[in-house]
């Protein structure tokens, strides 16, 4: 079974103005993403747009990145669907295409108002598939939280081996990665504000957006911390927060996008109807960028 940790970005997934994904762009991401010391990718996410694209896309983009890594690092595939049967279908599909995980969401669109239904579709899947399965908990997305009675119910499958927690809410991490730790399971954060504090907590790594952007900050912050060197995982901190100013210039996947286009690792194109960001966003992001670098040095 897989052993997580460290630094696995939520990876982007580069396309062309009509929607097709640019190969070339992968070969460019990835380099910069294991030149950055990550310990993985998480292919398909918020980040790279998994919920929008075409299964045969999906597919596509799986390979190729698996291809470009070359078994230097596990490929985790996102399983961004709203029914229990297409995400069963869904992991099929992402580990015939060579993914080494599967990281499923709790159910989308309606809001169920309670844990059961999570914890029956979780478990179905990760019964299912039998591969190593990431839980994913992005409430503000499904609607539906991960809590700490759908860990007790589904942490201890065999194949169920960490938890990402996307909901930016503290106490709620807490309570999830104390349930986590109790079944074994590998704990990330998502929210970038709150990777210093979690890996200080004992969190076994990061799936941060921003990492898109500069994974080497982010692998320094997660080895600055696990030394107990706090001094460089505070200003490592200060410059991923730094960073994630860019966020706020227009629709944060269109920003994030063109940061990276900056940054020569891939155009800006967003899947439909995701808007790009304008003129003024754009001047916005150059300056994140700018103030960044000086601040990290």
């Amino acid at each position: 079974m897989l052993d997580l940790r460290g630094n696995i970005p939520p990876v982007l997934t580069p396309l062309h103005p009509d929607g097709r994904l640019d190969r070339a762009a992968v070969t460019r991401l990835t380099a910069h993403f294991l030149d950055g010391g990550v310990s993985g990718l998480f292919v398909l996410g918020s980040c790279g747009e998994g919920a929008m694209l075409s299964a045969r896309t999906r597919a596509a983009v799986i390979e190729a990145y698996r291809e470009e890594v070359d078994g230097r690092v596990p490929v985790l595939a996102g399983v961004p669907e709203f029914g229990t049967r297409s995400a069963v279908e869904s992991a099929e599909r992402a580990m015939a295409a060579g993914a080494d995980a599967v990281v499923v969401m709790a159910p989308q669109y309606f809001p169920y108002g309670g844990w059961e239904p999570v914890a029956e579709h979780l478990h179905t899947v990760a019964s299912n598939v039998g591969v190593p399965t990431v839980l994913y908990n992005l409430p503000s997305v499904t609607q539906n939280p991960i809590t700490p009675a759908v860990v007790a119910a589904v942490g201890g499958l065999p194949n169920v081996i960490a938890l990402k927690d996307s909901s930016a809410d503290w106490d709620a991490y807490i309570a999830l990665a104390d349930a986590a730790g109790r079944h074994g399971l590998a704990v990330f954060q998502g929210a970038e504000r709150f990777i210093a504090r979690s890996l200080a907590r004992g969190a076994d790594g990061v799936v941060a957006g921003i990492s898109n952007i500069d994974p080497a900050a982010v692998t320094g912050l997660v080895a600055a911390q696990a030394s107990g060197d706090t001094v460089t995982a505070d200003r490592l901190q200060r410059h991923v927060d730094d960073l994630c100013a860019l966020y706020g210039a227009g629709f944060w996947l269109g920003a994030l996008k063109a940061a990276a286009s900056l940054l020569g690792l891939c155009g800006p194109a967003t899947c439909e109807p995701s808007p790009a960001v304008d003129a003024e966003a754009l001047d916005r992001i150059k300056a994140v960028l700018d103030g960044a670098e000086q601040s990290v040095g």
